[in-house]
């Protein structure tokens, strides 16, 4: 019993005389769990909110430097929490940080800039002057004369590794599986490169029947707004006008994802929806497959290169003979895909085999960048959705200029134009990549020219008639 008294003395004794310090803390922690309120306030989170004040309640007893570096940790994790509720919706804040992570991680600078432009506003900078004002906290805490806590920091240290325990799949500790999830891209880029590596590649004979095939690779077409495919407004003067001469195969499609990192390898390897990760790994691209059949390749993006990773994009690119990127990951804006154009024009002709991968940046926002003056349907639009017309339209003349480049009648030409993913615009929500997605992220155009009589895109047309393809 005169131990316990004991006990409890020295408890008193330490709470009295560190009682400035525990009221600051206290503040600290008090400003944290507003923030997690805000990002949700529903009965389950409000639990875990409860435990995770504990826990820092208990970590600050523990050590102070401990302390402020989990509270750092959380306040930048929900600084960026708390844009995405605003912007993106408490889904995208919940359950999908870590896809969001991992696309920053891989985009090109100029995408993450954008980004930055398009997507902030007066909620934001004051998110980030709240967070700014209790980190500014933290940096008094020395000031706060803490005298030596013995028995309230063992009690802290078995309290915290109690909680630790309960919160082990709970924010913020779920955020090492999250990067476990963005670290785990690394693996899967060295397991396929490991595969390709391994590939006997020697040249065969084929039954291909083209002298050149060209792939124009799309971004952020919503098929609906093509007139080729209905739309009121005039968006695709050229390609309307080849397919009213029934010189062009329409196709209705769905993309596989709505993130270009997901799309593009189920676009040129065996992934799909059901087997992505197995599918990427374990196959050559298209790209390869053409190599093998005596073409010259190549992949000319006017995207940037790389973001802080090896992208799934790239890896696929450097396949060909040829990988040329137009805008650097430096670039701050990427430039209209007229530079397609001009570096084709520069690029010496040859009448051997050739196939090419051209990656337009197309519709992607911000969309007053995608065009130039010149080429415009709307020569002062009125609203996003017009801006998003622009894009279109400019899209058309790019493949058009792409045809002319191209148009040889002593060489037999296949080209495909289909876009990575769909895009949602309207004047309240505007772009990708959404969780939950939208169905105009999945619309997409899918169009096949062919200079020649081919057997397999009439019986492939007959086939699908009106439906789908995926």
């Amino acid at each position: 019993m005169k131990f316990l008294n004991k006990f409890i003395d020295s408890m008193i004794f330490e709470y009295k005389h560190n009682i400035q310090y525990l009221y600051f803390i206290s503040i600290i922690i008090f400003s944290i769990a507003m923030q997690e309120l805000f990002i949700d306030n529903s009965y389950t989170n409000i639990k875990n909110i409860i435990a995770t004040v504990g826990l820092l309640f208990s970590l600050s007893l523990c050590h102070k430097v401990i302390f402020s570096f989990f509270v750092f940790c959380i306040l930048l994790l929900n600084t960026i929490r708390i844009h995405l509720v605003l912007h993106w919706g408490k889904e995208s804040a919940l359950y999908d940080l870590s896809s969001k992570i991992a696309v920053s991680l891989e985009s090109p600078s100029y995408e993450r800039f954008e980004y930055l432009q398009s997507f902030m506003d007066y909620r934001d900078y004051v998110n980030i002057v709240y967070t700014a004002i209790i980190v500014f906290l933290l940096f008094l805490i020395p000031k706060y004369k803490q005298y030596s806590f013995n028995i309230l920091r063992i009690l802290s240290i078995l309290f915290s590794i109690f909680l630790i325990f309960l919160l082990h799949k709970q924010f913020p500790f779920v955020l090492i599986r999250n990067y476990k999830d963005v670290s785990s891209a690394r693996k899967i880029i060295f397991e396929r490169n490991k595969y390709i590596k391994n590939i006997p590649h020697q040249t065969t004979k084929n039954d291909i029947i083209y002298d050149k095939v060209i792939w124009i690779l799309g971004e952020s077409a919503n098929s609906k707004y093509l007139n080729i495919y209905g739309y009121k407004a005039n968006t695709t003067p050229f390609l309307s006008n080849l397919y009213k001469d029934k010189k062009l195969y329409r196709f209705n499609a769905i993309s596989g994802a709505n993130l270009t990192r997901r799309v593009v390898p189920m676009l040129f390897t065996q992934a799909n929806v059901l087997n992505w990760r197995n599918g990427f790994t374990h196959s050559q691209s298209i790209i390869s497959n053409f190599k093998d059949s005596g073409y010259k390749t190549y992949w000319i993006s006017n995207q940037g290169k790389v973001g802080r990773l090896e992208t799934f994009i790239l890896n696929i690119a450097k396949e060909a003979d040829n990988t040329i990127f137009l805008n650097k990951s430096d670039h701050s804006h990427a430039k209209p895909d007229i530079e397609i154009i001009s570096y084709l024009n520069r690029k010496i002709r040859n009448n051997s085999k050739e196939m090419y991968i051209l990656h337009l940046i197309g519709s992607h926002f911000k969309y007053s960048k995608r065009v130039t003056e010149k080429i415009k349907l709307h020569k002062n639009p009125h609203n996003i959705i017009e801006e998003y017309e622009n894009t279109i339209y400019y899209t058309d003349y790019i493949i058009k200029k792409i045809f002319k480049y191209f148009d040889n009648n002593n060489q037999k030409i296949l080209i495909i134009y289909i876009s990575d993913h769909g895009e949602v615009v309207s004047q309240n929500k505007v772009g990708h990549g959404f969780y939950p997605a939208y169905k105009d992220e999945y619309q997409v155009p899918f169009l096949v020219y062919s200079n020649i009589k081919n057997k397999r895109i009439d019986y492939l047309k007959s086939l699908i008639k009106k439906q789908y393809i995926n």
